[in-house]
């Protein structure tokens, strides 16, 4: 394959790359030779082409050319309309930092500070904005620097929670995730169970998030809607009698309540609603929620928690392992670890 000519539309450094490179390939190894050959490559007028001795002279003189300026000048126009967007929107990161290398190149912008500043411009919203300025720049000494920072940004924003995303929420005491299947309790409310089911999260324990604003943080509250079936998770809007588990032989489950599945009316709403109490606390300095994060399940309209337990329930002759509701001292029965299945 031939060496393209140059004309203005390509770095110089990076056009006599390629030509040494074509070069090689052909066995033209003198220096002299490699000059001669680019310089009867060049499509752009050469001032004083008499008094170019070397490749690096070859170089500044093209760079002198008023095609160069307007080269450079395009570039970091480029650059200042250069935009990231995620993968879950359909874009490439890998792709993006290859542009943004490429354009700091040509535009000759070899400044830290500088380079800092266009990679601010090209974030696509507050979360990556705010994390940026919040990073501790003490450590950022060169451009390789400044793209792992950017890396570790993009790798935590694709672990938030967010509106729509599909998660898994596995009980961290047993390993078992919280699950919903079309059976239904047989006594108390009558309506479709909740257990904690596998310990890999089957179809039986996909929850769809579903929320008013698009980033979930630990102040806001949700929905859980099991993607099965649809239906969302509740629990009783006070410890009656039709609720309450008075059959546990132990007397410290006798004022617990049932959760189930079910679609609500719009005067118990309220009750399938649920927010994130965060328990650990990550490297990330934040109040949203990602995934891998070890919370409690918190009813918005009373304060009551999900736990699970040893504890098992009998429907049509099957065992499950019960998911309650309660309002006592929190233990690690109530511990949940949420874990991003699907982001969209």
């Amino acid at each position: 394959m031939e060496p393209s000519r140059f004309n203005g539309t390509i770095h110089p450094q990076m056009w006599i790359k390629q030509i040494r490179s074509f070069c090689y390939l052909k066995q033209i190894k003198s220096e002299k030779e490699i000059l001669e050959f680019c310089i009867g490559m060049v499509d752009v007028p050469i001032k004083n082409p008499e008094k170019i001795k070397s490749l690096d002279d070859l170089i500044e003189a093209l760079k002198s050319n008023i095609s160069f300026t307007v080269f450079k000048n395009s570039s970091q126009r480029k650059l200042n309309l250069l935009k990231y967007i995620t993968e879950r929107e359909g874009g490439n990161t890998a792709k993006f930092i290859a542009e943004f290398r490429a354009l700091c190149f040509d535009a000759e912008i070899i400044d830290l500070e500088e380079q800092k500043k266009y990679l601010f411009h090209a974030l696509p919203n507050d979360f990556f904005r705010n994390t940026f300025i919040n990073r501790k720049m003490n450590n950022i000494n060169s451009l390789d620097d400044l793209i792992k920072m950017f890396e570790d940004i993009v790798q935590e924003e694709s672990n938030l929670i967010r509106n729509g995303s599909c998660v898994a929420i596995k009980h961290v005491k047993t390993g078992k995730y919280l699950s919903s299947t079309t059976k239904y309790h047989q006594t108390g409310s009558g309506k479709q169970i909740i257990f904690a089911g596998q310990t890999l999260p089957d179809s039986d324990a996909l929850w769809v998030i579903k929320a008013s604003r698009d980033q979930i943080s630990y102040n806001d509250m949700f929905s859980l809607q099991h993607k099965s079936t649809d239906t969302l998770i509740g629990r009783e809007s006070a410890f009656n009698e039709h609720s309450l588990y008075n059959d546990y032989i132990d007397g410290d489950f006798a004022d617990h309540v049932e959760v189930y599945c079910s679609t609500p009316s719009r005067t118990l709403q309220f009750n399938y609603h649920w927010m994130f109490q965060r328990i650990n606390y990550t490297k990330y300095d934040s109040s949203y929620v990602r995934s891998g994060d070890i919370v409690n399940l918190r009813n918005a309209k009373d304060n009551t928690f999900l736990r699970s337990h040893e504890y098992q329930i009998t429907i049509y002759n099957e065992t499950f392992q019960e998911v309650i509701s309660h309002d006592k001292k929190l233990e690690d029965s109530d511990e949940w670890c949420i874990e991003i299945i699907e982001n969209f």
